[in-house]
């Protein structure tokens, strides 16, 4: 059987796309949530890949010159200001990421001790959290003036803490975004969980066998009779 491999964020992209909260729609980006960040672009249908294959690499748009650096070396990356490293650095500095001779934190669980502590007013979660939903706005705002989505998923994380990020992340979108239709563009939370990337993968497989079903035809060898 033939083995391909894609990018977690173009397969997520693509499942928004046949089967998520804005399917159908033509003009669509996907944001994954996670301690570092991607983006799956969908432009006419058809997702982006670019000349090389590596469009999308969203998280390392520079936002702060002077920011701190980012895990690819570079200075001031998105994902430095909006990734869950970012996140739970600034609301919870004793359990971040990064500290020497801790254990790396379970994702799972740093969200969760997030969503408890903004379900009861915790000030600094709280004050946290709208930082970094002023960043994903900001970025937002370039990646809608770049391409004109008419929908940003976000998925991972940033679902789980949608209620709390969206209000400032739109504010700051279409406060930031240049053409008036443009600012049409809405944040909205994806609602398949961590595994938008394995279902794309499997809509990508069954796309492709719909157009060539001869991709699926056993061709191993058969025993020869005597």
């Amino acid at each position: 059987m033939p083995v391909r491999v894609d990018n977690d964020a173009n397969l997520a992209a693509l499942a928004e796309y046949t089967s998520g909260v804005a399917a159908g729609t033509p003009y669509l980006v996907y944001l994954t949530g996670e301690v570092g960040v991607g983006g799956g672009i969908i432009l006419g249908g058809e997702l982006l890949r670019g000349a090389d294959g590596f469009s999308g690499e969203v998280g390392h748009l520079q936002v702060d010159p002077n920011g701190a650096q980012c895990g690819c070396g570079r200075i001031g990356c998105w994902e430095t200001k909006v990734g869950l490293a970012a996140l739970v650095g600034a609301a919870m500095p004793e359990q971040a990421y990064g500290l020497p001779g801790m254990p790396v934190p379970d994702p799972g669980e740093r969200v969760a001790d997030l969503a408890r502590g903004l379900a009861s007013g915790d000030r600094r979660m709280t004050t946290a959290v709208a930082q970094v939903g002023k960043w994903l706005g900001l970025g937002g705002s370039i990646l809608a003036n770049l391409f004109n989505p008419r929908v940003i998923v976000i998925g991972g994380y940033f679902a789980s803490l949608a209620q709390w990020l969206l209000p400032h992340a739109q504010d700051q979108l279409q406060r930031l975004v240049v053409a008036a239709p443009a600012a049409q563009c809405r944040f909205v939370a994806s609602t398949l969980g961590f595994g938008a990337a394995s279902r794309g993968a499997a809509s990508m497989v069954v796309s492709d066998t719909i157009d060539d079903p001869a991709t699926i035809m056993d061709t191993s060898p058969r025993p020869v009779p005597h």
